[in-house]
């Protein structure tokens, strides 16, 4: 990705008194540089795309300036790894980098589908599994517009969770309505799916509240024992 020049200051009553500066000087891939005017500087690697950076700073400025050692706070951002779930990051598998996200319902697909588009990935591969089948049903017509979004999209059966498949709904009726789409029959098929797809500039998403996790788990382990 771009270096981004990226200029943020903190402009609340503490750090005025502390007659304090907060700068973000440079985005280079995920790598932030916070300095605290005029005495400290924390300059660290940070566990996480771009899009999360400014929230590393935020939080790496308000500890610096409640008096938090630089040292901590470079240390802490370099152990955080985000919430699980949540934009998680597996590891890649030939060349393509895998993240898992519980995103399952519309609202929250959208958000992370806008996002994954912005990060300057040549594709974004969306594997999604469908959380109960009255949520799909209700949520039928939404879920066919946002899934769109995405380059490529593979569905995973629907997880019931507690409920039996009484409204006569499958991801195969979701898949026909997406174009392009294509429903697995089950995990094993999706995952040879999508690393026989896979190459490098890719972003593959799993997604959804169920166990669709463990698909990018086993891609991931697919690609270690390959590369060995």
């Amino acid at each position: 990705m771009a270096v981004a020049s990226l200029l943020t200051r903190l402009s609340h009553e503490e750090a005025v008194a502390a007659e304090a500066t907060v700068e973000v000087v440079a985005v280079d891939t995920a790598a932030a540089v916070v300095e605290v005017t005029p005495v400290e500087v924390v300059a660290t690697e940070v566990a996480a795309v771009d899009a999360r950076v400014e929230e590393d700073t935020a939080a790496a400025a308000a500890a610096l300036l409640l008096g938090m050692p630089s040292q901590a706070v470079a240390q802490g951002l370099r152990d955080f790894r985000g919430a699980g779930r949540r934009f998680e990051y597996k590891g890649t598998v030939k060349g393509a980098a895998v993240y898992d996200d519980y995103a399952h319902h519309p609202g929250e697909l959208k958000a992370l589908l806008e996002t994954a588009a912005s990060l300057g990935y040549q594709r974004v591969i969306c594997a999604f599994q469908p959380h109960t089948y009255t949520r799909t049903k209700a949520l039928f017509s939404e879920f066919a517009a946002v899934l769109q979004q995405a380059d490529v999209t593979f569905l995973a059966e629907i997880f019931a969770a507690r409920e039996k498949n009484e409204v006569g709904i499958s991801s195969q009726d979701l898949a026909a309505a997406v174009p392009g789409a294509r429903a697995a029959k089950n995990f094993d098929q999706l995952t040879q799916w999508l690393y026989d797809l896979a190459r490098p500039g890719d972003l593959i998403l799993t997604v959804g509240a169920g166990d669709i996790y463990t698909v990018g788990e086993e891609l991931v382990r697919r690609g270690q024992m390959e590369s060995t």
